[in-house]
């Protein structure tokens, strides 16, 4: 059942509805903290998803900040097929590597993604004892 869910949810990233993304990306962070094992399909099909959502100028606020909780709950599950080090080259591919398809509009240093990859690496340290 978990698995026919996650397979619907790249439907619904988009920025076209950003509340109903926000919200699926909630479901997919309470996924990893309390069933990790389910995160096998992430990759092939949120993740996509996100990472196209993250380049719209429209996310903002509380989805943005939804996105961002997303990446740290990735990067905290654990999940063997999607490391840190593979998050940041999926988030940092557009900038380094510019293509048509990966850049619908410019990336500036405000960009939803810059802050990102900030928060990302913040929450990827080990907590202070």
């Amino acid at each position: 059942m978990v698995n026919d869910l996650i397979d619907e949810l790249p439907r619904l990233i988009s920025e076209s509805d950003t509340h109903v993304s926000q919200l699926a990306l909630m479901l997919v962070s309470r996924l990893s903290e309390t069933m990790p094992q389910s995160m096998n399909k992430i990759p092939e099909g949120v993740l996509p998803a996100a990472l196209t959502l993250i380049r719209s100028p429209l996310l903002q606020g509380s989805a943005l900040t939804t996105m961002t909780s997303f990446f740290c709950s990735l990067v905290k599950s654990g999940n063997k097929s999607l490391t840190f080090v593979e998050l940041v080259q999926h988030l940092t591919n557009p900038v380094y590597n510019p293509s048509p398809a990966t850049q619908p509009s410019q990336l500036s240093p405000l960009s939803p993604q810059t802050g990102l990859l900030q928060h990302l690496v913040l929450c990827s340290r080990p907590p202070l004892s």
